[in-house]
């Protein structure tokens, strides 16, 4: 299972097909690696270009396929995932009793 959630997640595969491509927001480490990204960088910061100047952070690809925005929804999605995955868990092995 860590495996389809790696391969969903978009960092080793760039092409995730139509049908999957949902997983990424359920997988613990895109929303975490979202939010790091939310709390380190702002949507006015700026970095230094390939030319030499400056450029907005937020046009660099890997982070415009993130976006910096909807951080609430993203907490919220976080906190879904980890009751629901705990959940999962817990009731079959409730059942075994």
């Amino acid at each position: 299972m860590k495996i389809v959630f790696l391969r969903c997640g978009g960092y080793y595969i760039q092409q995730i097909p139509p049908l999957i491509v949902w997983l990424k927001y359920l997988i613990y480490s895109y929303n975490c690696y979202k939010l790091l990204l939310g709390v380190h960088y702002n949507e006015n910061d700026h970095c230094e270009c390939s030319e030499g100047g400056l450029c907005k952070v937020e046009d660099f690809p890997p982070i415009k396929s993130l976006g910096l925005n909807h951080f609430r929804f993203d907490e919220c999605i976080l906190a879904l995932v980890l009751v629901g995955y705990r959940l999962v868990v817990y009731l079959p092995l409730h059942r075994i009793r």
